[in-house]
């Protein structure tokens, strides 16, 4: 992150994708800025609590926690109640000061989720990524495998044209 706010100052001309661009963009929080963002974040107990009410009001009885910072399933937590959620916050919350929790989406005996690479032009391709035997972490480097994506739907196909023209608004290429 120093060097890209160093070469904030050099001419954009020499990058294809402004320093502050990327600066800027986060793949977990860069969703927040959506109206249906998928989940919450949170700074303190109370917040976390509102988060746990908003969820719970949305219709779900079990939630992810994680910190934004870590990769490869590393810090994430799934959790039943207010309790655990805090209990869970406790440790997270010093590690950056912040976390973020959603709802947790049952997907089968499997837990499978969506991995997609776009460009601001066009669909690249989509992955599944699918949890190991009784585990819900989907992420390759902690047990979990890749499979053939099937199509998109029509949500993630909206989803899809939503964030390639936020890319093309913030100059990310």
């Amino acid at each position: 992150y120093e060097l890209l706010r160093q070469l904030c100052h050099v001419r954009h001309g020499q990058f294809i994708n402004p320093p502050e661009a990327i600066l800027k963009f986060h793949d977990k929080l860069t969703t927040s800025l959506f109206e249906e963002a998928p989940y919450i974040t949170a700074a303190s107990m109370e917040s976390i609590a509102l988060a746990w009410q908003e969820l719970s009001q949305q219709g779900h009885d079990t939630f992810i926690i994680k910190v934004p910072s870590r990769f490869g399933g590393q810090g994430v937590h799934k959790a039943s109640s207010l309790e655990e959620l805090q209990d869970c916050a406790k440790e997270l919350l010093d590690d950056s000061g912040y976390v973020i929790i959603q709802g947790f989406v049952y997907t089968g005996d499997q837990q499978v989720d969506k991995r997609v690479l776009i460009t601001p032009e066009k669909l690249l391709g989509c992955v599944d990524r699918v949890a190991a035997e009784d585990s819900y972490i989907c992420n390759l480097s902690s047990g979990g495998f890749a499979r053939k994506s099937g199509p998109l739907n029509d949500t993630q196909k909206s989803t899809v044209a939503l964030i390639q023209n936020f890319l093309v608004q913030e100059n990310i290429y």
